[in-house]
């Protein structure tokens, strides 16, 4: 990309900003850009944006398909801007599946889940994925609303899957509902990775609202087999309950949304404590991480600063 530079005043040269980066970087008249120089380079930024890692090498060579997806995902989760992927195998074993599958097929499968990142090229032992969209710190506060909606729709899918009986509902509650969840999820870790001031609590919530999505997925695998799912219905709504009480008291942080959660928490705890055999064994235990995992989020909110956002 080049510029021409112009004269604004007897000693003055100005050069013009790429439009398309000052909308992505929402710069406007009277944004301060922090301008670094380095011998023949000049840089310039947006205060208060951390620059993420340039480049990372990644050799799955020994991996399986777990592995290998905990190493990428916590590489573009940390804001590398490139992440160069050594695979000499042209297979990689998936452990679930229990066989090998191409790996240039779940390299993709993963880094389709990337947002603002792509492969721009690709060999047979190689794989080049770099950023293509800069990070846009507006965005994190909508996406994070977005998450929260996502599980409360989650929520809603399984309890009208569980109401009408329909196991083939549950399923799809467990192959697809929670992956929107975790790619945004992914996005906004990545995001409080590159801001200079990250607040650790946000970080934390992300996590708890992805076990949430979690634990939602696996208790719907299991109701597919359980064959008294409407019996557990009013215990699901409550808990949905719960999780929006959460919600209110994280954005609100209103006392006394918390002392209604408390209570509520306190009564659907003595249920879901209460001695259970078999199959309900595992979904009452599972319900209860899930109220756990609400109960951490208004932790969380409770450990900002007052003023905090």
């Amino acid at each position: 990309m080049l510029r021409k530079v112009a004269r604004i005043g007897p000693s003055t040269l100005m050069i013009s900003l790429p439009s398309r980066w000052v909308k992505e970087q929402g710069i406007t008249k009277g944004t301060e850009l922090v301008v670094s120089e380095n011998k023949n380079i000049l840089t310039v930024k947006k205060e208060g944006c951390k620059e993420g890692p340039s480049q990372e090498i990644i050799n799955i060579s020994s991996y399986n398909t777990s592995l290998a997806w905990y190493y990428l995902t916590a590489a573009y989760r940390r804001g590398v801007e490139e992440i160069i992927v050594h695979a000499p195998r042209q297979t990689i074993v998936d452990p679930l599946q229990i066989k090998p599958v191409k790996t240039a097929e779940f390299i993709k499968s993963v880094v389709d889940d990337f947002i603002g990142m792509e492969i721009i090229h690709q060999t047979k032992t190689q794989s080049t994925i770099r950023e293509i969209s800069g990070l846009k710190e507006e965005e994190f506060e909508p996406i994070l609303r977005r998450i929260f909606i996502s599980l409360n729709v989650m929520f809603e899918d399984m309890l009208d899957a569980v109401k009408k009986d329909d196991g083939s509902a549950l399923e799809e509650v467990y192959a697809h509902s929670d992956l929107p969840i975790n790619k945004f999820v992914d996005y906004n870790i990545r995001m409080l990775s590159r801001m200079a001031s990250a607040s650790m609590t946000k970080y934390a919530v992300l996590i708890y609202l992805e076990e949430i999505g979690d634990s939602l997925k696996y208790l719907a695998k299991q109701l597919t087999t359980y064959s008294k799912r409407k019996k557990i219905q009013d215990v699901i709504m409550k808990l949905q309950q719960l999780f929006l009480l959460a919600e209110k008291f994280y954005y609100t942080g209103a006392e006394e949304i918390f002392m209604q959660f408390d209570e509520q928490k306190r009564a659907l705890r003595r249920i879901l404590i209460a001695p259970r055999q078999g199959d309900e064994s595992y979904l009452y235990a599972m319900l209860n991480k899930v109220l756990g995992q609400s109960l951490l989020i208004i932790h969380a909110k409770l450990l900002q600063p007052k003023d905090a956002k």
